[in-house]
């Protein structure tokens, strides 16, 4: 091979033969895809914050919900628990006037046994607005 046949090619390809465009190329294209990837994640993020709220793993004890006053919003926030669920649990202790006990949440269409199970160490029920309470503070209904 010729010295005048090498500076053709380099002469031809545009380069001094260090790095091809072409690589250069790929490199953009690679990058540009993890931007976009990227950008998809926060995306589906903003769209639905609940999701990123309700898959951390670990919740600290202080965390405990109250059943018969949780908004949608916290509710969601639950392991197992999305909008609909949600609007059910809500629904479900408004047509009963609030809730005695979290056990009642299995009766919620859509609640299981293993959404209760998972979420059960985050909520408490308090008293219903409507139960009464004699002189010595027992429940009288």
């Amino acid at each position: 091979m010729s010295i005048d046949s090498d500076d053709a090619k380099k002469a031809e390809h545009g380069t001094d033969g260090a790095t091809p465009s072409g690589d250069r190329g790929w490199a953009w294209v690679l990058f540009v895809l993890a931007l976009v990837g990227t950008g998809w994640g926060w995306w589906g993020l903003m769209r639905n914050p609940a999701r990123g709220v309700a898959e951390l793993p670990a919740r600290s004890a202080a965390m405990v919900l109250d059943v018969n006053t949780a908004t949608v919003g916290e509710l969601c926030a639950l392991p197992g628990v999305g909008e609909t669920l949600a609007e059910r649990i809500i629904e479900h202790r408004t047509k009963r006037g609030g809730l005695r006990s979290v056990e009642q949440l299995l009766a919620v269409q859509g609640m299981g046994q293993r959404t209760f199970e998972s979420l059960r160490p985050f909520v408490r029920c308090s008293e219903p607005s409507w139960v009464t309470k004699d002189a010595a503070g027992r429940s009288t209904q």
